[in-house]
């Protein structure tokens, strides 16, 4: 089964309860959810047991979308935890301040990481806020053995396998014959 895990908090060290705060009229984490709806997948809402998160808890509650409440330091952890008991099998990873989050560019990414086998990583960077990670549940494990991780994929993307997304756009004959395989 393939699944998005949002990572969502109200603990934000930079900007207090911000998954929750209007955005364009919506809760950001409304509007994340909303976007992330096209893609066709379960969308769970991964968040920590901290008491300031049980807002997030009571909006997926009343929204009907899946949470799951873990570790608040180890979001590895909290990750790893989340797909085991989903049954993941593929992991795609958003963040909830991610207002702008396009379904096209995770199907792209979806795409690219199943035609390469459905194993391993692959992952979009290119502009902070559109990011976009898909990985395997073996290699969240083998993540998970290398010790905790706040950002998740630290040590995924480090692998030589790892495959990274960034040129997306078409100036010449390569980028076009490239970007044809997508």
């Amino acid at each position: 089964m393939t699944g998005i895990i949002v990572q969502a908090r109200q603990g934000s060290k930079r900007l207090q309860k911000k998954s929750l705060m209007k955005f364009h009229g919506e809760p950001l984490l409304a509007r994340v959810a909303r976007l992330l709806r096209p893609v066709g997948e379960k969308i769970i809402v991964a968040t920590s047991t901290n008491k300031e998160d049980d807002s997030i808890e009571h909006w997926c509650t009343k929204h009907k979308v899946s949470c799951f409440r873990g570790d608040a330091d180890d979001v590895l952890r909290r990750f790893y935890n989340c797909a085991s008991v989903y049954k993941l099998d593929v992991i795609i990873r958003i963040t909830a301040d991610c207002p702008f989050i396009s379904s096209d560019l995770i199907e792209l990414c979806l795409h690219q990481f199943l035609r390469d086998g459905g194993k391993g990583y692959v992952g979009f960077h290119g502009l902070r806020g559109l990011n976009v990670e898909v990985f395997d549940f073996g290699t969240l494990q083998q993540a998970f053995l290398h010790g905790p991780d706040e950002h998740v994929t630290t040590w995924m993307r480090k692998q030589e396998w790892a495959k990274s997304l960034e040129e997306l756009e078409i100036n010449t004959k390569d980028d076009f014959k490239r970007l044809s395989r997508l």
